[in-house]
């Protein structure tokens, strides 16, 4: 079918739960963000694009071993995946994009 390209163009995270992520529900969606990334000297920035509501997220926080919604990144840089993190990670890469924009800003 058609879908197939589309979803293809969405880098899964060998998940099938694609699907069930979306576009709105969320105070977190449009947000930008400053994540660690693994294998990257520096946080890197991009934008909270999709979400996973609690109802329908089969994901187990490792922090409280319970199920949790998540929120997935795309970040600016196209060579790196999306990244799904949790709402308290969200809330921090918030946070941390702010300070470096703050940065950026006083430099001018």
């Amino acid at each position: 079918g058609e879908g197939g390209a589309a979803r293809a163009l969405v880098e899964s995270l060998e998940d099938e739960v694609d699907e069930d992520f979306q576009t709105t529900g969320s105070q977190y969606l449009g947000k930008r963000v400053r994540i660690a990334v693994q294998g990257r000297a520096k946080q890197c920035e991009g934008t909270v694009k999709w979400y996973l509501p609690l109802e329908t997220s089969d994901y187990i926080s490792e922090h409280t071993g319970k199920q949790a919604a998540l929120w997935r990144v795309k970040f600016d840089d196209p060579e790196l995946t999306n990244q799904d993190v949790e709402e308290f990670e969200v809330r921090q890469a918030m946070v941390d994009w702010a300070k470096a924009e703050a940065q950026r800003r006083s430099k001018t």
